[in-house]
C-alpha cells in the first residue's frame, strides 16, 4: 500500500521546487547559450576595393609632400612617404570588444576596411595591419595575410599607390598587484617585410604567460560576463553572440609546446613568447625579414607605476638589428619627455609614502586624500581627519592601480589632472616617464654604448581606420575613445554616497568605469610615420625603416 504524499509537500514541491528548478534549468540554458556565442557569426577579412588610387591624384600627393622640400644634396632622389605602422581591425579581441553597443561601438571592421581606409579616405603611402596576437586565431591570421595581398594586388608593384605590410602586435603587460606577471616589457609591433605565405611566420606570436593569453578570471565568472555583456541589450543580440563566438573559438586554440622549433608546431596552435628575448629567438628561428616597434610606452592603461626600460633593454631583451624604430607618438598620446616625479617616496624611516605635488605633477594617492580632507566636517578632530587623508593615500599607494576604486562618491573631475603629465605635447594618460623616448636615449647598454631609436609616429586605432589624423573629425570613430554607454555607466559606476573614510574594499567595477571614463579623455586621432624613400615601392620603403630614415608628426604632413 502506497503512502499518500502530504499535501503540503506535494504542494510546495509542484508549485515551488518544480517551477523554481525549471526556471534555474532555463535561465542556465540562456546563459550558456549567449556566453558561448550560439547563433554567432564568424567575419571574414571583407572585400576591398579592386581598383587603386587614380595616378592623377597619386602624383598631386607626391607634389604636395615634396614642396618647398628640396633635395638635401645634389643628386639626392629620395622622396617623403607617410603611413601608418600601427592599425588594428576587430580581429583584435578588444577592438572587437569596443565595437559592441554597451561600448557605443559602431560594428564590425574588417581587414578589407582598413585598406579601403588607408587608399581613399586618409591617403597613405603605406601601412601596416598590427592586430593582437594574443587572440588571432588560426583562420584569422589566414584571413589577415590574403587581405593583406589583396590590398597590394590592384597596385603597381613598381609604383603603387599604396602599400600595405602584414605584422601583428606582441602585447604584454605586468599589472599591479599581480606577482606572477613579472617583468613589463610593454606593448611592441612586429612587421614584416613580406606577404606571401613562403616568406611569413605560419603563427603570429603573442605575449605567452603574462599577456593575453592568461584568462583573468575563472571559466565560470569568465562565462558570466560574456553573458552579461548583453544584459542591457536584450532586443539586440546578435553583436554580443558574434563576439561571444569569437571568444568561444579564441579560448579552444592550445598553446603551443614550448621548446619546438617554429616550423615544427602545428599550425593552428596559439604562439606565445613571454619575453622579448623569446620573441627575438624566434623571429630569428623563422629568420624572415622583420622589425619590432615598441609603442605606447608610456601608456599608464597597462604600464605600472614601477615599469622602466631600463628592464628591457638589455642584451638578451634588447635585439638592435629588428628593434630599430620607436613609436614615440600615436591616437594614445605621446611618451616623449621624462620628467623626474614620483607616486611614492620614502620617510625618514624607509617606509614609502605618497610623494607630494611638486614640478606641476599631481599624484593620484595625494588627491584621494585632499577628497576625504574635504569631506572632514567641522565636527571631526583635526587629528581624525589628517588620520583619515593619510590612510586613504598609503590605500592608493599601496595597490598600485586606478585610485578612483579607493573613494567612493566621486566623478572624473574629482581627480583634477591626478597622476598626468602636465607640461608635455599631447601625453599619454597616466604618464610613467621611465617609460619615455628621453628616458630610453639616456640610458647606456651594458657594453656602454647609447640606444639609436629612428623615431616614428602612428593611430593606433581600433576600427581598421589607418591614419585619421588627417581631420579631426567623428572623435569616436577617429580615434580610440571610447567609453561606456549612459545606461551602462551608471549601472556600472556606483561610487556609493560621498564616505568621510577610504572604501573598505575597493570597488572595482567602479574603478574600471572610472578608468575608461577618465582616460577618453587621453585619447588623439593619430600620428603618422614619414619615410625619406629612394622610390615609392615596397623595398624602398622597407629600406628607409631600416635604415631610420624616418620621423614623426602628430598627425600633420610636415616636410622635413
Amino acid at each position: 500500500m502506497v503512502a499518500e504524499v502530504n499535501p503540503v509537500i506535494r504542494f510546495v514541491f509542484r508549485f515551488i521546487f518544480l517551477p523554481l528548478g525549471v526556471a534555474l534549468v532555463v535561465l542556465f540554458a540562456a546563459i550558456t547559450w549567449i556566453a558561448e556565442g550560439v547563433g554567432g557569426r564568424l567575419f571574414d577579412r571583407g572585400v576591398s576595393t579592386a581598383e587603386p588610387t587614380p595616378q592623377a591624384v597619386v602624383t598631386n600627393r607626391l607634389e604636395r609632400q615634396q614642396w618647398e622640400a628640396p633635395p638635401a644634396t645634389a643628386g639626392d632622389s629620395s622622396q617623403i612617404l607617410f603611413g601608418d605602422l600601427h592599425v588594428h581591425t576587430t580581429y583584435s579581441g578588444d577592438a572587437f570588444i569596443f565595437s559592441l553597443p554597451l561600448f557605443q561601438g559602431e560594428g564590425v571592421h574588417p581587414p578589407a576596411d582598413a585598406c579601403d581606409f588607408a587608399r581613399f579616405c586618409s591617403g597613405l603611402d603605406f601601412w601596416s595591419i598590427n592586430d593582437h596576437a594574443e587572440s588571432l586565431t588560426t583562420d584569422q591570421w589566414s584571413e589577415t595575410r590574403e587581405a593583406i595581398r589583396e590590398c597590394n594586388a590592384v597596385a603597381d608593384p613598381e609604383n603603387p599607390d599604396l602599400v600595405a605590410f602584414l605584422g601583428w602586435e606582441w602585447t604584454q603587460s605586468a599589472p599591479p598587484g599581480n606577482p606572477e606577471a613579472g617583468v613589463h616589457y610593454g606593448h611592441k609591433n612586429v612587421i614584416l617585410r613580406d606577404t606571401a605565405d613562403a616568406s611569413v611566420p605560419r603563427r603570429p606570436i603573442g605575449a605567452g604567460r603574462a599577456g593575453l593569453f592568461a584568462q583573468p578570471l575563472p571559466p565560470a565568472i569568465w562565462a558570466l560576463a560574456r553573458a552579461g555583456m548583453a544584459s542591457l541589450d536584450l532586443g539586440n543580440l546578435q553583436p554580443y553572440l558574434d563576439f561571444n563566438r569569437f571568444a568561444r573559438v579564441a579560448r579552444a586554440m592550445e598553446s603551443c609546446p614550448k621548446g619546438v622549433a617554429v616550423r615544427d608546431l602545428p599550425d593552428d596552435c596559439l604562439e606565445g613568447a613571454e619575453t622579448p628575448a623569446e620573441l627575438f629567438r624566434k623571429l630569428d628561428d623563422w629568420g624572415y625579414p622583420s622589425l619590432v616597434i615598441p609603442h605606447g610606452t608610456s601608456w599608464g592603461i597597462h604600464a605600472p607605476p614601477t615599469a622602466r626600460l631600463k628592464d628591457q633593454l638589455t642584451t638578451a631583451n634588447h635585439d638592435p638589428k629588428r628593434q630599430r624604430l620607436f613609436e614615440v607618438y600615436s591616437g594614445h598620446g605621446s611618451s616623449e619627455v621624462y620628467r623626474e616625479w614620483f607616486d611614492g617616496e620614502a620617510d625618514a624611516q624607509g617606509n614609502l609614502r605618497c610623494a607630494s605635488p611638486r614640478g606641476g605633477y599631481l599624484p593620484c594617492c595625494w588627491q584621494a586624500g585632499e577628497i576625504i580632507r574635504d569631506r572632514c566636517t567641522a565636527d571631526t578632530l583635526p587629528a581624525v581627519c589628517d588620520e583619515r587623508v593619510e590612510r586613504v593615500r598609503q590605500q592608493v599607494l599601496d595597490a598600485g592601480g586606478p585610485p578612483y576604486a579607493h573613494v567612493s562618491g566621486t566623478r572624473p573631475d574629482d581627480w583634477l589632472g591626478c597622476g598626468q603629465l602636465q607640461d608635455g605635447f599631447m601625453p599619454a594618460f597616466n604618464y610613467r616617464p621611465n617609460m619615455s623616448a628621453q628616458y630610453g636615449l639616456a640610458l647606456r647598454a651594458e657594453d656602454g654604448s647609447t640606444y639609436r631609436y629612428g623615431m616614428i609616429a602612428s593611430s593606433d586605432n581600433h576600427t581598421a581606420r589607418p591614419g585619421p589624423g588627417y581631420k579631426e573629425t567623428a572623435r569616436k570613430a577617429f580615434s580610440d575613445a571610447y567609453g561606456f554607454r549612459a545606461d551602462w555607466y551608471e549601472a556600472l559606476n556606483n561610487p556609493g554616497p560621498p564616505s568621510p573614510e577610504a572604501n573598505p574594499e575597493p570597488r572595482i567595477l567602479s574603478g574600471v568605469a572610472m578608468s575608461l571614463e577618465r582616460g577618453s579623455s587621453f585619447y588623439y586621432t593619430s600620428g603618422l610615420v614619414a619615410v625619406h624613400a629612394d622610390a615609392r615601392n615596397r623595398e624602398a620603403i622597407w629600406n628607409a625603416l631600416e635604415s631610420r630614415n624616418v620621423y614623426g608628426t602628430s598627425g600633420e604632413r610636415i616636410l622635413l
